[in-house]
């Protein structure tokens, strides 16, 4: 859209309205952190499940605050993955996103590579059969005080799926002490798209001297900015989501508290955030256009967790138990015309103006318990110990059916009166961990430290997969039901000895392992490929972080080589149905930097630089894939930076003032592997964005103005073959969302 006086006047009309509708609340003081290591001394993390200042962890971890995230309405992490060193993101934009850390990633539809936490608490299914890797509980900023990257494996204290790294979310916690809250509420206007709007609230009320409850909430409609050419319709990628979380915070002595939280969120996306290009990138249609069977390429999810944590203080040690049950469902259809519509002409005369349509729902149910010891004490030794277990239900109900292309309408293919799917599968899997686990740190000195831990974890799953349809051989309702089981175990380890120069400055090495479960597949394979085994890795960094000039300069400052093995690859058959197998190995080995400089009062000036080479340590050696010894992995810029500016003053009558900027580099990534050595892999070219931001702040009233992606600049953020058999011909490119302006309003008493 080009933006005049009556889109400026709608969108500032929907701001005001909404926070003219919305009820007061006001907000708790959340720790200080930042993206920007502004004054290092002044950052709190829970990397290590402690409060710790983050120049004491022994970690490189990457930091962004929720008051960052919602004044520019950063609400999924593909909106602000630039802003944290080390990790980027595979994303439809429908729900369906995949998070690499370090490049440890061989490519979506495998079991996740990254895990994500909330409070400490698991997020999301451990597997691939729950759509671990790709459908998680991404957290609205609403509550959030702030996001923790930690970056390369944390196998010893949080377990499987932490092979590249962890997201970590921390939540503002209910005061009992004081009455607060915060409103907000958010408009903007995207180029070659429509309007969007936010508005979130919180309110901490205390019950007691020893017991409050914080609650929150936000709704957003998203604007969308993808066209259907085939349709004709705009703007189809739009949505809305809500949600709301609910905090007991009881602490009846000084030695006892217990934390109780439910969590909801829903989102439907109604279509990808996709443009259909050529293997070179050049667009089948237009920019910011593609096309699809009607009804597909929505993504609805849902959300629940409930959590109760219970944390006694012994004197010596702290003794804690949490226990969390969640759900997530999924339900995406796709279009996979250009996958199985070569088999349509097998059953019908006439094939024009037909798709095919791939059903897809996913539903996941998980029970965690952890309970941990952690020591108290300020003597030389600092220890942890715990046990873990997690059991989870997942089910995949899959159905391929021929569509009318412009109806969505299910198509009866064999003329007889019955709903004949080409394929049909539903699958109960279930997966189980045991794990034990010790960290110690001794300090031989207040300067010199040595840290070291180990895990041991047990896993099994299951599976029981019912399978029919007219490619299975069947033009009724019979299925075939086939079982599978798999065992695995894990030891992983970790080694850190640190040396503060100073109090406010460190160097480390770290050796830390982390561990990926296998499985069994859930389609149709040969029974070599009925299940797939673990794969592991191997981190060795040095780093070094803290402030050199104190209260001007700081750095954070790790290099790092990853060495993994029996990597997992996702591959596909030749009639179109994927699964997993294990390859060779893998390395991946760079430079992460973060420097800022605060040259005057209220100036921060921020650089940030990755070097990341991911790639193949051996040829690819299976039948669907193709793959050579120093190819790069999927997904990893090998170059990424960023550039940040922000200025704070002081305007006339007492009213604070920012304005700010942030330039940011995404280098060139590939695609997933091809299939044969002829077939080109696809190419996500590199790109700049630019950001621009300024506000005021007066009273509890913050007023914010901002310009994401100022020179409305085209990036893909994701790439994948339409055709999954040959791995060849259109591509759906994911793009990020173009130039927005955008308005904020915001108070907190």
């Amino acid at each position: 859209m080009i933006y005049n006086a009556r889109s400026l006047r709608a969108l500032l009309l929907a701001t005001c309205m909404t926070a003219a509708a919305t009820p007061a609340f006001a907000d708790d003081a959340a720790p200080a952190a930042s993206t920007e290591a502004k004054s290092g001394d002044e950052i709190v993390v829970t990397a290590q499940k402690r409060d710790e200042r983050l120049i004491d962890v022994p970690i490189p971890v990457s930091v962004v605050t929720g008051d960052t995230l919602t004044r520019e309405n950063d609400a999924q992490l593909r909106d602000y993955f630039t802003k944290l060193p080390g990790l980027s993101v595979y994303s439809a934009g429908n729900g369906r996103s995949t998070f690499v850390v370090r490049g440890i990633t061989t490519g979506a539809g495998n079991n996740p590579t990254v895990a994500m936490v909330l409070d400490d608490v698991p997020l999301g299914s451990s597997t691939g059969a729950g759509l671990g890797d790709q459908v998680s509980a991404e957290i609205d900023p609403s509550d959030v005080s702030q996001v923790e990257v930690l970056r390369g494996p944390q196998g010893t204290l949080y377990g499987a799926s932490s092979l590249g790294g962890l997201i970590k979310y921390v939540s503002i916690m209910p005061d009992p002490t004081k009455f607060s809250g915060t409103v907000s509420a958010n408009g903007e206007a995207i180029d070659h798209g429509g309007l969007g709007w936010a508005t979130r609230g919180a309110v901490n009320v205390p019950i007691t001297p020893t017991l409050a409850v914080r609650a929150s909430g936000y709704y957003r409609s998203d604007a969308g900015w993808v066209d259907d050419a085939t349709s004709g319709a705009k703007d189809v990628n739009n949505g809305h989501a809500y949600g709301g979380k609910i905090t007991a915070l009881w602490k009846p002595t000084s030695d006892f508290s217990l934390l109780a939280t439910a969590l909801l969120q829903n989102r439907k996306t109604n279509n990808v955030s996709d443009m259909d290009v050529d293997v070179y990138g050049t667009p089948v249609y237009g920019n910011y256009e593609h096309s699809r069977v009607a009804g597909t390429g929505l993504g609805d999810k849902k959300v629940r967790l409930y959590s109760l944590r219970a944390a006694y203080d012994m004197g010596f040690a702290t003794l804690t138990s949490i226990t969390s049950y969640s759900r997530i469902s999924f339900v995406g259809p796709q279009d996979v015309s250009q996958t199985f519509g070569r088999y349509l002409s097998y059953f019908m005369d006439d094939t024009s103006g037909t798709g095919v349509t791939i059903a897809n729902n996913a539903y996941s149910k998980k029970w965690t318990q952890e309970v941990r010891l952690s020591s108290n004490g300020s003597g030389p030794i600092d220890w942890q110990l715990g046990g873990f277990f997690t059991h989870e239900d997942n089910s995949t109900y899959q159905t391929i059916y021929a569509a009318d292309y412009n109806t969505g309408a299910a198509i009866d293919i064999l003329g007889n009166g019955l709903y004949n799917p080409l394929y049909t599968a539903a699958d109960p899997d279930t997966y189980r961990e045991f794990a034990g686990y010790a960290d110690l740190t001794y300090h031989f000195t207040d300067k010199l430290s040595l840290q070291v831990g180990g895990r041991y974890a047990i896993n099994r799953q299951s599976s029981l997969e019912s399978l029919g349809g007219i490619l299975e051989g069947y033009a009724d309702d019979t299925v075939d039901t086939s079982a599978a089981k798999s065992k695995d175990h894990a030891f992983t380890f970790l080694v850190s000895p640190s040396y503060h120069i100073n109090d406010n400055l460190m160097v480390y090495a770290r050796v830390a392992s982390g561990y990926r479960p296998g499985g069994p597949n859930l389609v149709p394979v040969t029974s070599a490929n009925r299940t797939f085994g673990p794969d592991r890795t191997t981190n060795y960094d040095l780093g070094l972080k803290g402030q050199i000039v104190d209260h001007l300069l700081s750095v954070d400052l790790s290099v790092f080589d990853i060495e993994w093995s029996k990597i997992q690859l996702s591959q596909t058959d030749d009639s179109g149905f994927s699964f997993t197998g294990n390859g060779g190995k893998a390395r991946s080995r760079g430079v992460e930097a973060s420097t800022t400089l605060t040259p005057w009062q209220g100036m921060s000036a921020t650089g940030t630089f990755t070097y990341t080479d991911a790639t193949l340590r051996e040829d690819v050696d299976v039948a669907t894939l193709y793959g050579l010894k120093g190819d790069r992995l999927p997904y990893s810029a090998k170059y990424a930076g960023s550039i940040d500016l922000e200025q704070h003053f002081v305007l006339p009558g007492n009213v604070n003032a920012y304005v700010g900027g942030t330039m940011a580099y995404v280098g060139n990534r590939y695609s997933d592997f091809t299939r044969s050595a002829s077939a080109v892999r696809f190419e996500m070219p590199a790109f700049t964005t630019y950001s621009l931001r300024a506000g005021i702040e007066n009273d509890g009233w913050t007023y914010s103005l901002y310009v994401r992606n100022l020179t409305d600049k085209l990036g893909f953020v994701s790439g994948s073959a339409r055709d999954t058999i040959t791995r060849t011909g259109t591509y759906a490119a994911g793009v990020i969302q173009p130039r927005t302006i955008g308005l904020s309003i915001g108070k907190d008493f």
